[in-house]
């Protein structure tokens, strides 16, 4: 059986540093994770591979995307770190916190837990494909985490969480259905897109009501992820609805 730990994702949203990258893919090395996603990273350079240290193969191995939607197709839960919070930025949480999320979900589905540039951070659009954001906690005089200081306390939290299921005391799997990947959540919101239209959802003075909605419901199942039963079901009851207001 696949390990639990080759389900989740570490993604670096446009790393800047060099000695970052490298600095992150030894970090997840280090609390046995594997998977690395960069996205329009620099070429690396030596330095990269000197901080690595041992995690090579982390580099080696790792997913190169242009876009950061791309990255996050097949996965069915999606982690942000982020320190600037916002009331239209979604729910925050701990790191403890969203560990325990990511650990569950990983065990009958794909996470990925995305960290932002280090001068900018995430912008609002590539937060508002995030269900569950992050927030380390910090100093008031020195917010900004280091980037692959970040990586390693979210690798950290999550393998902490694991060991409380070390026994295999519990069991995730048995009963559960599989979590839906990104693709097969993506036609649910472009019914609803056209529902809304139906039903003159739109611009409400300043305000896209309907833009609103979808990508609130876009935080909701992106945190809580949906099973390929429950994506079905949405899909039927938006269709039985689209008869009714033809």
């Amino acid at each position: 059986m696949k390990k639990w730990q080759d389900n989740i994702t570490f993604i670096l949203v446009e790393p800047e540093e060099q000695g970052n990258i490298g600095a992150s893919a030894r970090a997840i090395f280090n609390m046995g994770f594997k998977s690395l996603a960069l996205i329009n990273p620099p070429k690396l350079s030596n330095e990269a591979y000197w901080f690595a240290h041992n995690s090579e193969e982390v580099l080696e191995k790792a997913l190169v995307f242009d876009d950061l939607k791309d990255a996050l197709k097949d996965k069915s839960i999606f982690v942000c770190t982020t320190r600037r919070y916002g009331k239209n930025r979604g729910l925050f949480v701990s790191p403890w916190e969203a560990a325990k999320t990511i650990y569950q979900a990983s065990q009958i589905g794909k996470v990925a837990v995305v960290f932002g540039r280090e001068s900018k951070g995430l912008y609002n659009d590539e937060v508002n494909e995030c269900g569950l954001l992050v927030t380390i906690p910090s100093s008031k005089k020195a917010p900004s985490l280091n980037l692959s200081h970040a990586v390693m306390i979210m690798a950290y939290e999550i393998v902490r969480h694991s060991l409380t299921y070390q026994k295999g005391d519990f069991n995730f799997i048995e009963g559960w259905d599989f979590l839906a990947n990104q693709m097969d959540i993506e036609t649910v919101f472009q019914r609803l897109d056209i529902l809304l239209s139906r039903l003159d959802y739109g611009k409400k003075g300043t305000i896209d009501m309907k833009q609103r909605i979808v990508i609130n419901f876009r935080r909701i199942f992106n945190r809580a992820g949906l099973t390929n039963w429950e994506v079905d079901m949405f899909l039927g009851l938006i269709s039985r609805i689209l008869e009714k207001v033809k």
